[in-house]
């Protein structure tokens, strides 16, 4: 049957909407949706299906197969992403993301993980950021290892050192602590304040040496 309200509803417990939920957390609330678990207290499941907030004051949006796991953890949609077991960690969406570092933050793309201490990835495939405030924009398959280190986009960058900067282009390494590589290939910024502005396989190995392009140099 089908009743409507028209006034206020208030509640003291759990709330549990939908078919095949499980709603075992003290306070904790399944919105709607299919065969969902809110295990923690305070938890929030506001739809979707086979998704699972097992942690206090953890919140899933909607989407399939996620799992908040960890404290004040987020996940938004998507599909199978994980936030946690790192506290207050947050999966926007997309697809098969995990966001385990303290704090850290996925938006979204597919394959991304985010294990450093309030690490970001805002998008891309198969991209990591490890390191404590690393931070990878998109692209593919790119790393951020390096503390406060920044990939921003291509394919295969990865920035190592400390400070460490790629912009884009394939197959780049800056590892130097607070280097910087700008783009093309296959280049490489080893020195403390190196800078290789692009090209091909050029390598800046020295203190502040800079190699603005060309093809190995």
């Amino acid at each position: 049957t089908t009743q409507t309200i028209a006034a206020d509803l208030s509640a003291t417990g759990k709330l549990t909407i939908g078919t095949s939920q499980t709603n075992s957390g003290t306070l904790a609330t399944i919105a709607g949706g299919d065969t969902n678990i809110a295990s923690g207290d305070c938890s929030t499941v506001a739809g979707g299906c086979l998704n699972t907030a097992s942690q206090d004051e953890t919140f899933i949006g909607a989407g399939r197969a996620n799992e908040a796991c960890a404290c004040q953890a987020v996940v938004g949609g998507g599909f199978s992403n994980v936030a946690g077991p790192g506290t207050r960690t947050t999966v926007g969406g997309g697809v098969n993301n995990d966001a385990t570092g303290t704090q850290a933050s996925i938006l979204g793309g597919k394959g991304n993980l985010a294990s450093g201490a309030y690490a970001t990835i805002g998008g891309g495939i198969n991209s990591i950021a490890s390191g404590c405030n690393s931070n990878v924009a998109g692209g593919t398959c790119n790393t951020a290892t390096g503390p406060y280190s920044t990939s921003s986009g291509g394919c295969n960058n990865e920035a190592k050192g400390l400070y460490s900067t790629i912009t884009g282009g394939f197959s780049s390494c800056a590892a130097g602590d607070h280097s910087f590589v700008g783009g093309g290939s296959c280049n490489i910024a080893t020195g403390l304040s190196s800078f290789v502005g692009g090209g091909n396989a050029n390598v800046a190995s020295g203190v502040a040496s800079v190699v603005g392009g060309g093809c190995s140099n």
